[in-house]
């Protein structure tokens, strides 16, 4: 129940201008609805940053696009 997003669209928002300059680029957004699991793998992994949005709305049309190419 989690997606894991390479260089995620959503941090183009204007919401997410700060949060955008506090990630290391290229960036890595696992998306969860689940709150418990984020908690749980926050405590696991370095370099953690939490949020919540809603989506999709007009600044984040699709939560799970990426900027990422293809190659």
């Amino acid at each position: 129940d989690f997606w894991l997003v390479e260089q995620p669209a959503f941090l183009e928002a204007p919401q997410f201008t700060e949060l955008k300059a506090k990630c290391p680029q290229p960036s890595v957004a696992i998306i969860s609805t689940n709150p418990q699991f984020i908690t749980w793998l926050k405590l696991r992994l370095e370099y953690v940053i939490t949020g919540e949005f809603q989506a999709p709305s007009e600044a984040i049309p699709d939560a799970l696009a990426s900027l990422a190419t293809v190659s």
